[in-house]
């Protein structure tokens, strides 16, 4: 009996690790497609100021672009990564990224940035109905993400095409 407890707790075990591996993996695209997301977005009124990228509940993900903006910046701007957890702390930034566990408070962030020029994203996909600009999406073991170009157009944000035609459009 013990044998075979020693090997269910193992394959429990190698399950955990591998979802760990799989969710920090996700997490280091995720990051890696916001900085993208920023290399390929047009904010007007922040001329060569820093462009800041606040990240709601999730460390991993501000981590990880924190490690980025040590060295590469988005055009000539200096990136500047902060960590809140709540979405009303979340204030002066150029994109705002929504981890998954948080996203019940994306219309109270959308009803205060709907005309700002902020970026809003978000780490669960559908979201994009409930506030998020983009949302990001595994589909078949790959990370893709929605956008919703119709609310980055009222937040006069300018985005390129290729950033379009590699999403999936949604409204």
């Amino acid at each position: 009996m013990r044998k075979k407890n020693k090997g269910y707790f193992l394959a429990i075990w190698i399950m955990v690790i591998g979802f760990t591996s799989a969710s920090a993996q996700i997490e280091k695209f995720e990051a890696l497609f916001m900085y993208n997301f920023a290399q390929n977005t047009n904010w007007d009124n922040i001329g060569d100021q820093e462009l800041i990228i606040t990240v709601v509940s999730n460390k991993e993900v501000a981590s990880i672009l924190g490690s980025m903006a040590q060295t590469k910046k988005v055009g000539s701007r200096q990136v500047v990564v902060k960590e809140v957890e709540d979405v009303n702390q979340a204030t002066a930034s150029q994109i705002i990224y929504v981890g998954s566990s948080k996203v019940k408070q994306l219309p109270t962030l959308s009803s205060v940035v709907k005309t700002d020029d902020i970026l809003v994203i978000s780490g669960k996909s559908g979201q994009c109905k409930s506030g998020a600009d983009i949302s990001f999406k595994v589909e078949e073991g790959k990370l893709r993400y929605e956008i919703n170009i119709k609310t980055i157009e009222t937040k006069h944000l300018s985005i390129t095409s290729k950033l379009i035609n590699l999403g999936i459009k949604v409204n």
